[in-house]
């Protein structure tokens, strides 16, 4: 067993230990097709049901963002960490949603880390 593999054993086990720091969360990935021939959309959603950990808005590392030369952080930003395996096939994507209770959250950044154990997501109300 190599580093990585010891690495996201500690993430699932850190995961299994923070108890009710976790929050029950739906993360809902949406794919949508145009039909030209009825001028129909159909929208697919993929959904994956997580437990994350809530955090202070902030600067996160390694990530993918849509507007780098925005650093502000505002009242309805968040952050939220989870385990990569709790997505299972589902790779994130920006504009994804997660649902957090009855509101919904825009993935507007995601970061991961060396070990690709946790995904960390910037997540703001739309």
């Amino acid at each position: 067993m190599g580093l990585r593999d010891t690495i996201r054993l500690v993430a699932e086990a850190a995961f299994s230990a923070v108890g009710d720091i976790k929050t029950s969360c739906t993360y809902i990935q949406r794919s949508s097709v145009y039909t030209p021939a009825n001028g129909s959309v159909v929208n697919t959603d993929i959904t994956a049901i997580i437990n994350g950990i809530i955090m202070p808005p902030g600067p996160i590392r390694k990530s993918i963002t849509r507007d780098r030369s925005s650093t502000a952080v505002g009242e309805t930003e968040s952050r939220l960490m989870c385990r990569q395996s709790q997505l299972g096939s589902i790779v994130p994507r920006m504009k994804d949603l997660i649902t957090i209770g009855t509101v919904n959250w825009q993935v507007e950044e995601i970061s991961w880390d060396p070990a690709d154990a946790t995904y960390t997501f910037k997540i703001k109300k739309p």
